[in-house]
């Protein structure tokens, strides 16, 4: 999600410029309306998650479920945004992709706060931060390279679309409980942590309700 949206904030005002002919002094408030339709997303992509939670009783699922719901959605249309003929529908189909990703923006830490020990929430939180920021450095680069070296606005956004395919195969592989908890001890046991036979069997013991539950009431402290 970050390196989609530094991506857009770096380009999409020389898209709508080089590929739309829009003037330099109309791209403000051209540009400004897919956030204005992101901050809605951001706002009812939590209430409906958390709605959907209570629901089912299952909070990860109703995120996780959102997220690929979100991030589906947005391959879907942002692969269409260089292949429109009009300027009204690119940015209409550009408004809606900012929207679905904004529907999942809440939904990341939450989801790793229910599946992540207490005593490991704050340094997976930093390194999630980090490959974030990375990500949102190496997409506009890479962005750059492409347009400039095939002037391809349609092949832009299809890597796009891409990346984001990428991470709805990657929560539907490794977001199970059970990939999850196999996933854990293992990183535990690389980590060194199997020498601390306590913290390992409370642990393993958490992941199995995880695994069982879909949901988390305590975590090992």
């Amino acid at each position: 999600m970050r390196g989609l949206l530094y991506t857009f904030l770096s380009w999409f005002p020389v898209y709508l410029v080089e590929a739309r002919g829009v003037q330099l002094k109309d791209v403000a408030w051209i540009g400004a309306l897919p956030w204005v339709v992101g901050v809605i997303g951001y706002v009812l992509g939590g209430v409906v998650t958390d709605r959907i939670a209570l629901r089912t009783g299952n909070p990860a699922a109703a995120r996780k479920g959102m997220i690929v719901f979100g991030l589906t959605g947005t391959a879907l249309l942002i692969a269409g945004i260089g292949l429109v003929s009009s300027l009204v529908t690119a940015v209409a189909l550009m408004s809606a992709v900012v929207f679905l990703l904004y529907l999942t923006g809440s939904q990341y830490f939450t989801l790793i706060s229910d599946t992540i020990p207490a005593a490991r929430l704050g340094g997976v939180v930093g390194f999630v931060h980090f490959i974030a920021n990375l990500s949102g450095i190496f997409a506009p680069f890479l962005v750059g390279v492409i347009v400039d070296q095939t002037k391809s606005w349609p092949l832009t956004f299809g890597v796009s679309a891409g990346i984001c395919l990428l991470g709805v195969a990657a929560l539907l592989i490794w977001g199970s409980p059970e990939a999850f908890r196999l996933s854990l001890i293992r990183t535990f046991r690389h980590a060194g942590l199997a020498d601390n036979r306590a913290f390992t069997l409370k642990t393993m013991c958490w992941a199995s309700a995880t695994s069982n539950d879909g949901a988390l009431s305590t975590r090992p402290t």
